[in-house]
């Protein structure tokens, strides 16, 4: 069982959503992932988890919980009553800083074990393209660490040579 959002992506739509069951700690989430707090009228600031998942810090009676964006979003404006036990959010692309609602779907466990671990053809070459772009970067990298060693040695060469001079 595969559940995505098919509807019209408007950034500007929000939803007014009462967490935890108490109507004194309302949010608005809105279609881009972006949350504000009702009560201070605040836009909340995202953070990211050990795992690389964009997370908010939302609190109900003084204790921090943290929800991640995808699972917030999806909650949201797909599907809030799924069964939790058997299913999860799940990055369509694998790329956990995509949060669109486009790139989210409801996965088994399973399925979901499968594309972090790269079992999916989708995730492979996901990580595949990451790691080469990963490894350009860090060949960029040592050109210019090289290009500056370089640069040292014949300063040195030239202050020593007008310093025995």
């Amino acid at each position: 069982m595969k559940t995505r959002f098919n509807g019209h992506l408007n950034p500007s739509v929000g939803k007014t959503v009462t967490f935890f069951g108490d109507s004194l700690t309302t949010y608005t989430v809105f279609m881009d992932g972006v949350v504000k707090n009702n009560k201070t009228g605040r836009l909340m600031k995202s953070h990211r988890d050990g795992s690389g998942y964009l997370y908010y810090s939302l609190t109900h009676s003084g204790k921090v919980n943290k929800l991640r964006i995808h699972t917030l979003l999806f909650r949201t404006f797909v599907n809030s009553s799924y069964d939790r036990s058997k299913f999860v959010v799940d990055h369509v692309s694998c790329d956990k800083e995509d949060n669109s609602l486009y790139n989210l779907q409801l996965v088994t466990y399973s399925d979901n074990t499968k594309n972090y671990y790269g079992l999916s053809d989708d995730c492979a070459k996901f990580r595949n393209q990451n790691i080469a772009r990963q490894r350009s970067a860090d060949t960029r990298q040592r050109k210019k660490d090289y290009a500056m060693r370089v640069q040292m040695n014949i300063v040195e060469e030239v202050v020593h040579k007008f310093s025995d001079g």
